[in-house]
């Protein structure tokens, strides 16, 4: 068939009429158009291989098309919220689906841990005021996003006032992740900063809410973890002779905390005889583990 002879003709004269011997346009599989057959199919010996979106109109109404069995396109079950329609955030019809409008995670965004954006971002299509979710992030240390002011809208760690947090996730201390005030002795994870000397943080009036060694009234550390002692850190009350361990002051005299001047400390009794300057250990008579003759 040489078509040049009906250039002016309508294809759908022929084609979408009772002429059997023309072949008819599939009324079933074929997207729907208003558009005639040259628009998009170029050559009339093959109807195959049309120009995609030749009428660059077409700016609305994708998934009239793109559903899947007309054609393909068919937003994948990986698809964020589909509340709203393709041509929100696909704004150009002759790019790729991939290449969405908003679709570049901007330069000053946290760290994402591949999460999906809904897990922040509740409304598709706007990206501001998001409710951060971070059970998406809970392998990223806290000092990733809260310090060095990196990222936009990230509430900063206290530059002062805060402990070292050994580069610990905060949640391991603030249960809540909404609000971070309130974290307590009964809440304070202290395995995180296992590694720390006790004295970094009880023995100076530096970090907010936490107890310092009392001033008055507590042994001498030599810089010892509260742990060697304490072994329960959410109470540091019933350190007794059991429990107290002196390998941690080897160094120190035995009566330097045993003078009575220490809390809880048994002092020497009243009618020791003198130990003419020895230390208990090299009296003789006293090891750091029984006080009996």
């Amino acid at each position: 068939m040489d078509h040049t002879v009906v250039a002016a003709t309508s294809c759908a004269t022929c084609h979408r009429s009772s002429f059997t011997v023309a072949k008819q346009f599939p009324v079933t599989t074929h997207v729907p158009t208003s558009l005639t057959c040259n628009t998009c199919h170029k050559t009339t010996t093959s109807f195959l291989a049309a120009v995609v979106h030749a009428n660059t109109t077409i700016a609305t109404g994708c998934a009239t098309c793109h559903n899947g069995t007309l054609a393909t396109g068919a937003p994948p079950a990986t698809h964020a919220s589909r509340s709203k329609v393709c041509e929100t955030c696909h704004t150009n019809p002759r790019t790729p689906w991939t290449n969405a409008t908003g679709g570049t995670i901007p330069a000053g965004h946290i760290p994402t841990n591949n999460a999906a954006c809904s897990s922040c971002h509740k409304t598709p299509g706007v990206f501001v005021g998001a409710i951060m979710n971070h059970t998406v992030v809970t392998a990223t240390p806290c000092a990733t996003c809260h310090t060095g002011n990196k990222f936009a809208g990230v509430v900063q760690m206290p530059a002062t006032g805060h402990i070292p947090t050994n580069n610990a996730v905060c949640s391991s201390c603030h249960k809540n992740t909404v609000s971070f005030t309130g974290v307590t002795a009964a809440t304070m994870n202290h395995s995180v900063v296992a590694g720390i000397t006790c004295n970094t943080c009880h023995g100076t009036a530096t970090f907010k809410g936490v107890t310092t060694i009392p001033l008055s009234g507590h042994i001498p550390t030599s810089n010892a973890i509260c742990s060697a002692c304490h072994r329960n850190t959410t109470s540091f009350l019933g350190v007794s002779a059991s429990t107290m361990d002196h390998t941690v002051v080897g160094g120190l005299r035995c009566d330097g905390c045993h003078g009575g001047q220490f809390k809880n400390v048994t002092p020497k009794k009243n009618g020791h005889p003198s130990t003419n300057g020895k230390d208990c250990n090299g009296s003789g008579c006293h090891t750091t583990r029984t006080f009996a003759k």
